[in-house]
């Protein structure tokens, strides 16, 4: 009888199949949306070589997917077949890509790639996993191409939010013109690379990071996501304040320009952080 039962229970090879199977397969389909996309990882490192490109936009998308990975391995036990929501999602999003690709800017390519491998990595989790992982979205989304596109779409309308919103918190002393601000004697300029790009790009990764970290619910990350980036347009509005009164009293040197941005933007970053774990 005894015999009879252990022939019936199945071989423990078998238990860690069944349970590991579904991992596998999830997996599986993360690595064929990575490889379609190739052709967009490549063009991501050709602007490695372009001016005002950041170095770090594929190893941030290669950090997301290998916690994905470690997320998925952890809690192989638990993985079930991705939903078909997720698998159509995924693939709509490839062959809009397809599609487009050659056609289109290189953004527009490199958005679609990234959001196929956002929606299929989040497919991939168990459900209780994907709950607190909302935060791959923005981490994956700060890995784009920081090149010339980027500054050509957005660099000006942010240098001109940014030269109003400094003319509000100067209260009336000076006049946002275009890009600049004057108080009738003198006349600042937000040049391109200071219109805030880059900080914007570092705290929505850093706070996809830490909804990651925390796990924290869509709400939550939605709702840190909207304050990094309220705190990046307020840091940079602070640093051209402080650059355009420090201006009139004189040249500021490279140094002071450098670090006025640093310690600015550290004070935003921690608070970010703290209301993270808040």
């Amino acid at each position: 009888m005894v015999c009879a039962l252990d022939e019936l229970a199945p071989s423990p090879d078998a238990v860690v199949d069944a349970t590991t199977g579904p991992f596998r397969r999830n997996l599986l389909l993360v690595l064929v949306v990575l490889l379609a996309c190739w052709a967009a990882w490549l063009q991501m490192g050709q602007q490695w070589f372009e001016p005002g490109f950041n170095l770090s936009g594929l190893a941030t998308m290669g950090a997301a997917v290998a916690f994905v990975c470690y997320r998925g391995w952890n809690s192989r036990h638990d993985a079930a077949e991705m939903a078909w929501p997720w698998i159509a999602a995924s693939a709509l999003l490839l062959t809009a890509y397809g599609l487009l690709y050659g056609g289109t800017p290189r953004l527009v390519t490199s958005l679609l790639a990234v959001l196929a491998v956002v929606t299929v990595s989040l497919g991939a989790l168990p459900r209780l996993e994907r709950r607190g992982a909302w935060g791959l979205a923005p981490w994956m989304l700060a890995s784009l191409p920081l090149g010339v596109a980027v500054n050509l779409y957005f660099g000006y309308p942010l240098r001109v939010a940014v030269g109003w919103l400094a003319s509000v918190l100067l209260m009336g002393q000076v006049t946002p013109l275009g890009t600049g601000l004057s108080d009738g004697t003198h006349t600042v300029f937000v040049d391109a690379p200071c219109s805030g790009i880059q900080m914007l790009r570092v705290a929505v990764l850093l706070a996809g990071t830490v909804s990651v970290l925390y796990r924290l619910q869509l709400p939550g990350t939605l709702a840190l996501c909207g304050g990094a980036v309220a705190l990046a347009l307020l840091g940079n509005t602070l640093r051209v304040c402080v650059l355009f009164l420090l201006t009139r009293r004189g040249d500021v040197s490279d140094t002071l320009h450098t670090w006025s941005g640093v310690g600015i933007f550290a004070g935003c970053a921690l608070a970010l952080v703290v209301a993270g774990m808040a």
